[in-house]
């Protein structure tokens, strides 16, 4: 299958059409008889190359628990401070990160891209038979379904993941806890050509009616009444700036050079845009987070116009004239 046809699947509404191109993904991202291009190696040496650098995506995958008691993972504090280059653009995650790159070439630097998990699980609703969001039909596209699995081993036929006693192809649930997020290298295979980039995965929080096995690491009940009201304003932002600030904590211990996120918690996990877009310049203000490698923000809200998630992020970051579809 050509790379065209490839992204053709990606942005296909057809249920079927993405369930092609899950299989197909995984496929390559856990056999190393299976190349980055989707064809099957027959080169012995090739095999093993494509299994070390497997082993490799494998090795970077770290939890990050930032609000833990006694945490053991420590953000360096930057020993000078810069501006920040923050933009908003109508693009796909996969696409901002697409052209970043290309814009790198001459001076690699390394790029992370937010894979936003549903409900405290990693992948979000990529791993059942309904649902997904702009950044979970993303995740389709890189290994990175593969490199979420609880525990990794290479087998004979490849990588498996070994989870509550079993061996699995699609993992159903790993929770990432408040302000806490996975680190990872990943690959994404679809575009006109591959990128290597830093993912994390993480999970803001969930306003979303609590239901059982669909939504069950629902928070909504402690920030809402059964009305539909907010009980306590401050809270809710505090709680949501606790995932944001994990996030940027993680970008500065690895070194991340740019940061493409998209509109959060922002419908999906029933979030106030407008609040979230505030939240976002309130934490990059700080001055914890203007120094080290982070250089730049990228917020690609692939949306409508019209559409509250656009209107609040390009208001909060920038104007119609600066922010167009172009990066």
């Amino acid at each position: 299958m050509e790379q065209s046809e490839w992204r053709q699947l990606s942005v296909s509404k057809s249920h079927a059409d993405r369930r092609i191109l899950r299989s197909r993904v995984y496929a390559i991202g856990s056999r190393d008889d299976i190349g980055w291009d989707g064809k099957f190696i027959d080169n012995v040496d090739e095999r093993k190359k494509k299994k070390l650098e497997m082993i490799r995506h494998l090795q970077s995958l770290e939890l990050f628990d930032w609000f833990a008691p006694n945490c053991e993972h420590k953000s360096d504090s930057p020993e000078s401070y810069h501006d920040l280059e923050i933009r908003v653009t109508r693009q796909g995650t996969q696409e901002a990160v697409e052209e970043l790159y290309q814009s790198m070439q001459n001076e690699p630097k390394l790029i992370a891209w937010l894979n936003f998990a549903a409900s405290h699980n990693v992948c979000g609703s990529y791993s059942v038979d309904f649902g997904g969001s702009q950044e979970e039909e993303v995740a389709t596209n890189c290994d990175g379904a593969v490199l979420l699995g609880t525990i990794g081993e290479f087998v004979e036929t490849g990588l498996k993941s070994w989870i509550r006693g079993r061996w699995v192809t699609y993992k159903m649930g790993m929770h990432i806890p408040p302000g806490g997020n996975y680190w990872a290298i990943t690959k994404f295979v679809t575009g006109p050509f591959h990128v290597d980039c830093g993912m994390i995965a993480t999970a803001f929080t969930d306003f979303r009616l609590y239901i059982p096995i669909f939504h069950p690491y629902s928070e909504r009940n402690y920030f809402y009444s059964l009305m539909g009201n907010v009980k306590n304003q401050e809270e809710i932002e505090k709680r949501c700036m606790i995932d944001i600030e994990g996030v940027l904590k993680t970008c500065l211990t690895k070194q991340v050079h740019t940061l493409v996120a998209g509109a959060s918690g922002c419908g999906a996990f029933r979030h106030n845009p407008y609040v979230e877009a505030k939240l976002w310049r309130t934490c990059l203000e700080k001055k914890e987070y203007r120094g080290g490698s982070l250089q730049q923000v990228v917020f690609a809200v692939l949306d409508n116009e019209d559409s509250d998630n656009w209107i609040a992020f390009r208001n909060e970051f920038g104007t119609l004239e600066k922010n167009t579809n172009e990066m």
